[in-house]
């Protein structure tokens, strides 16, 4: 589905998402999910960090960001699914992600 983007948002044939992400290559929309992303990973970590300080049992507040972590790991990929239809290596890596915690 590359081909039917406009030129401006198409990644160079053949690089890597790290390459095209490190040289600035990637379209808009991409650096604006990464940046929501890591924004969302912040806030938990945060979330996390304030419950176990003010809690009484500070496993609370950790215990609360795991599961906060799980579902978004768990939701991500199946949203992507459903607009593209496509197994793409992100949703295999959030899977993962998901079941390591879930196991941890």
């Amino acid at each position: 589905f590359d081909i039917l983007r406009p030129r401006s948002e198409r990644r160079p044939r053949g690089a890597s998402f790290w390459s095209a992400f490190l040289n600035g290559r990637l379209p808009a929309h991409d650096y604006k999910i990464l940046l929501s992303i890591g924004v969302m990973l912040v806030s938990i970590l945060a979330i996390a960090l304030v419950l176990t300080a003010t809690v009484d049992p500070p496993y609370v507040g950790w215990t609360i960001g795991m599961v906060l972590s799980v579902l978004l790991t768990s939701i991500i990929p199946a949203v992507e699914w459903f607009n593209s239809f496509e197994l793409t290596g992100f949703m295999i890596t959030c899977l993962c992600t998901s079941g390591g915690l879930i196991i941890i």
